[in-house]
């Protein structure tokens, strides 16, 4: 979904709230004098009325800026709906508590969540969400048991340093994922994520390995269900990059997005922009930057026009 469930919940819960509070109380009669005995009954009517309206129009909005994905999304779906049965108040309520604690640096997220008490578990949960292999799982454990033997992890939140692991791990085995795959499973921001991982290793002498764009091709095009054909156009323009040394210094995450970007476009099977960075936690600025770094530096010819600007 476009931002996270927290926000899917306010982007219809405040503007229903809103509307259909206001039409409520001025249809009902509160402001020209009727009888309070009909007020109750009139209310709701109107209310329920108008949340029906609203659910409607915003979904139709963001199914014709986000695609069909919106309209098959069974969060996206059950929000709609419970906002158009006039329980917009209590979905504004959760997604303010989840803003709250995903979404402000996890500030007093501790006052929410319980500190995790099974280390292992919390790793192999993570492990599994993010479908990493058993191999990173056993390395990933066996890095948990060398920094609690450095004692490493007194008076730092699990909740930080278990998903610091992981990514540390993921990176090793080939399998990066990027700091927002890991957050957005985790009980941590990406800020944090990073604070961790990098006290990990300078502590533990660790270095991480920068991941090749190529490592993110296959779940990238997987997630987009873009074809084999496009992730093999879109694996060459990356190695004639890496070759021209176009990809030093650059976000590998971006420049896998961007290959693939440019390569479903030239396929026959473009993406819009927005779709692949809300997908993929990209943002549409970096796929923009370093889609126009590859057509400079690979003269590539067939690209969207928007991006000739």
């Amino acid at each position: 979904m476009e931002q996270g469930f927290n926000k899917v919940c306010l982007r219809y819960s405040i503007p229903a709230v809103i509307i259909a509070t206001a039409l409520g109380l001025f249809f009902s009669g509160i402001f020209n004098h009727s009888s309070t005995a009909s007020f109750w009954p009139d209310f709701l009517t109107i209310y329920l009325l108008a949340s029906v309206a609203v659910a409607t129009a915003v979904f139709t909005l963001r199914t014709y800026k986000h695609g069909i994905k919106t309209a098959t999304d069974i969060s996206e779906i059950s929000v709609a709906s419970l906002t158009a049965a006039g329980f917009a108040l209590p979905i504004a309520i959760v997604g303010i508590l989840l803003v709250g604690i995903s979404n402000i640096g996890y500030e007093g997220a501790e006052r929410w969540m319980p500190e995790i008490e099974e280390p292992e578990e919390e790793l192999q949960r993570i492990i599994t969400e993010l479908e990493l292999s058993q191999e990173t799982y056993n390395r990933s454990l066996e890095l948990l048991e060398t920094i609690k033997d450095y004692g490493l992890l007194k008076g730092r939140p699990l909740s930080e340093m278990i998903p610091a692991i992981v990514y540390i791990t993921a990176r090793e085995k080939s399998e990066p994922r990027t700091l927002g795959d890991i957050a957005e499973v985790a009980r941590c921001s990406k800020k944090e994520l990073g604070r961790a991982y990098r006290y990990i290793g300078r502590n533990m002498g660790i270095s991480i390995r920068p991941p090749s764009p190529l490592d993110y091709l296959p779940r990238f095009a997987d997630r987009m269900g873009l074809s084999y054909d496009v992730e093999e156009r879109a694996r060459k323009m990356i190695k004639d990059a890496e070759e021209r040394s176009i990809t030093s210094g650059k976000s590998p995450g971006g420049m896998a997005v961007s290959a693939l970007y440019l390569a479903s476009y030239i396929e026959g099977e473009d993406r819009t922009m927005t779709d692949m960075s809300n997908t993929l936690d990209i943002t549409s600025a970096t796929i923009r930057n370093r889609s126009k770094d590859l057509i400079d530096a690979l003269g590539i010819e067939d690209y969207p026009d928007h991006l000739g600007e």
